[in-house]
C-alpha cells in the first residue's frame, strides 16, 4: 500500500521479456514534484521553470493535465550542471 504523499512504482517483468530469466517485482519510491515545489527547490519562479520545460532543459511529464517533475531526475540534472 502506498505511503501518504508518495507514489510507488511497481516494476513487473514477464518471464520472456528479460532474456528468459524472471525478475522479481521491486518497489521503487517515486516522488513527483509539482511545478511550485520544484521552483521553490531551485529558487526560481514558476514561470522560469515553465520556460525551462518549454526549452526542454529539464524533463517533466503531465499527470492529470498538470506538470510533474521526477525528484530523482531533478537531482541528476542539478548534478550534471555541477560537472560543467
Amino acid at each position: 500500500m502506498p505511503r501518504k504523499g508518495r507514489l510507488h512504482l511497481q516494476l513487473a517483468w514477464h518471464f520472456g521479456c528479460s532474456g528468459g530469466s524472471a525478475m522479481e517485482n521491486e518497489l521503487e519510491p517515486l516522488k513527483l514534484l509539482t511545478l511550485n515545489e520544484a521552483a521553490e527547490l531551485l529558487q526560481v519562479s514558476r514561470r522560469t521553470l515553465q520556460r525551462m520545460l518549454n526549452r526542454k532543459e529539464l524533463a517533466a511529464l503531465k499527470v492529470g493535465g498538470q506538470w510533474r517533475i521526477h525528484e530523482k531526475r531533478l537531482a541528476q540534472w542539478l548534478e550534471s550542471l555541477h560537472d560543467l
